[in-house]
């Protein structure tokens, strides 16, 4: 959706469910399994797709740029895994995990000061990418891994833009997960397109969409 309208959002910061590029890419998702040229591994394992391309049983999967990186290093082969980005010039999705510090932790300041030194720092960074494809958070890390690595240049170029986030709702966790749901009973035979649609949309008129730190 990103890469052919620009956005998956709604005028109202809402998940626009009822896409035409969405309902078509759900829909060549389920040819994909219908025509057997692909399989529901990730329904199970969401690292199925991943595995099977450690293990030289899969030849291409849909994923994040990071498998890239971190198969090819499970092959003992570089770049023998290469990415492309889906056809459209609206841009690609950019998205980062959290640094998790629980409430009890007996120094929380102590360990904020670890993230910022340790997980932030240049060698962490880019350690993580050329291992995993785990890419900096920091673009002035960047500047710091391999300048002949194709899949390096190919996620800055599209991080250059346009590009945006994935959605901070606070009941985001839910929301993906009816999402993950409904595409599974679609893509098996379980429900119509229409019918997911509707189930999407439903599904997420239940739940608190506001985002922390915004009014």
């Amino acid at each position: 959706m990103v890469a052919v309208e620009g956005t998956y959002f709604l005028p109202d910061g809402k998940v626009n469910w009822d896409s035409k590029a969405g309902r078509e890419w759900m829909a060549w998702q389920k040819e994909v399994v219908d025509r057997k040229c692909g399989g529901t591994l990730t329904f199970t394992d969401n690292n199925g797709a991943r595995n099977g391309q450690q293990a030289g049983q899969v030849a291409i999967i849909n994923a994040s740029n990071s498998r890239s990186t971190e198969n090819s290093n499970a092959l003992n082969k570089k770049n023998v895994v290469r990415m492309f980005g889906y056809p459209g010039k609206g841009g690609a999705i950019a998205f980062s995990h959290q640094i998790y510090i629980p409430r009890v932790a007996a120094s929380p300041k102590l360990a904020r000061a670890f993230a910022r030194e340790a997980i932030l720092a240049r060698h962490g960074q880019t350690w993580s990418a050329e291992k995993f494809g785990k890419m900096p958070t920091l673009w002035s890390n960047y500047d710091a891994l391999p300048k002949d690595d194709p899949n390096f240049a190919f996620v800055r170029r599209e991080l250059s833009g346009p590009s945006m986030g994935q959605w901070r709702y606070r009941d985001g966790q839910a929301l993906r997960q009816a999402y993950v749901d409904n595409l599974q009973k679609y893509m098996t035979g379980g429900q119509t397109l229409d019918q997911t649609v509707a189930a999407l949309k439903a599904a997420q008129a239940k739940l608190d969409l506001t985002v922390p730190g915004k009014k």
